[in-house]
């Protein structure tokens, strides 16, 4: 099965509504380096919801800690351990988790 935007989106609605949503951030862009730099504390946290802005929503998806940048330029990989099933999302400013617990 193809990973795509829209199955990301179901993933994210889901876990939301079963309040079931947790992100690991492995590295974001820094504005002080110019560069997308590794995070120092990969722990996997409950999602917080984003309600800052509208425009935001299509960037975020609502979560703090994602960034999708868009136009095919996103990359998704299917996760899974012995805790949790989710999608790894990489892109040109950060790399992140989202899962659920089994």
């Amino acid at each position: 099965m193809r990973i795509t935007r829209a199955t990301i989106k179901k993933f994210i609605k889901e876990g939301i509504v079963a309040d079931n949503l947790f992100i690991r951030t492995e590295s974001s862009f820094d504005g002080m380096s110019d560069m997308v730099t590794k995070q120092s504390d990969r722990g996997i946290t409950k999602v917080i919801l984003d309600t800052r802005c509208e425009e935001l929503s299509n960037s975020t998806m609502g979560i703090v800690g994602a960034w999708f940048v868009g136009n095919s330029r996103d990359y998704f990989t299917a996760y899974e351990n012995d805790e949790y099933i989710g999608y790894n999302i990489y892109n040109c400013c950060s790399e992140f988790y989202l899962l659920k617990r089994k």
